[in-house]
């Protein structure tokens, strides 16, 4: 007597990415709003196991066209699949949005390099520097409300200090484009702590990206 069954084969094996971003994705603001995320460009394959239920497929959470800050890092999930739906685990990439920054650094009265200015306790010392550019070579001269500048003292008496400047502005009281088209503000230091003597380092940084730093020192 002759006896049959049936045999019915299951595809349970999710697509797998053949190529996916291994590091950080580095993006250039476009604008002060951000950069957009370009998910074809990142050169992301996916193939399903010995290729059985393709045509496979990724999808990532994020959402085309959104702008995401500048300073900002974002965590992208993505996941594979095949073509009837069997599904991967998460796979995922950090996106971080900078701006391009000069590498002139502050200008004068200030020194990129020993021997580093002085400057009297008490005097107005002026910060200027050349602003960053957008992604298409654009200067970006829309930040000035955004500056921060932190002084940091780095030796000498009676104590270390770390002073947000930004609350210590004189003449605009505010960072501000001058005639050069350089971001410029002026820094009254004082001749009583918290403005000591001694070597501080100087850093101006939109949304936590370093623009221009150097060191100087405060003298009698």
């Amino acid at each position: 007597t002759d006896t049959s069954f049936t045999v019915t084969v299951e595809d349970t094996t999710p697509a797998y990415f053949t190529s996916f971003p291994s590091g950080l994705v580095t993006l250039v603001a476009a604008n002060i709003s951000g950069a957009v995320l370009d998910i074809s460009s990142l050169g992301i394959t996916v193939e399903d196991w010995n290729n059985v239920s393709e045509p496979s497929t990724f999808d990532c959470d994020y959402v085309t066209g959104t702008a995401l800050a500048i300073g900002s890092t974002t965590t992208v999930d993505c996941t594979a699949s095949d073509a009837i739906g069997n599904t991967s685990e998460i796979s995922s990439f950090d996106v971080f949005v900078t701006l391009n920054v000069s590498g002139a650094g502050f200008l004068t009265p200030l020194r990129m390099a020993a021997p580093y200015s002085a400057h009297k306790r008490g005097s107005t010392i002026p910060h200027k520097f050349v602003p960053p550019t957008y992604a298409d070579g654009t200067p970006a001269l829309d930040l000035a409300s955004g500056l921060t500048l932190v002084m940091a003292q780095l030796s000498g008496t009676p104590g270390l200090e770390t002073i947000e400047a930004n609350d210590f502005g004189t003449g605009s009281s505010a960072w501000f484009l001058d005639d050069d088209g350089h971001y410029h503000f002026n820094v009254k230091t004082g001749k009583t702590s918290p403005w000591n003597e001694g070597t501080w380092q100087t850093t101006v940084s939109y949304a936590g990206i370093v623009l221009a730093t150097t060191q100087l020192s405060l003298v009698r």
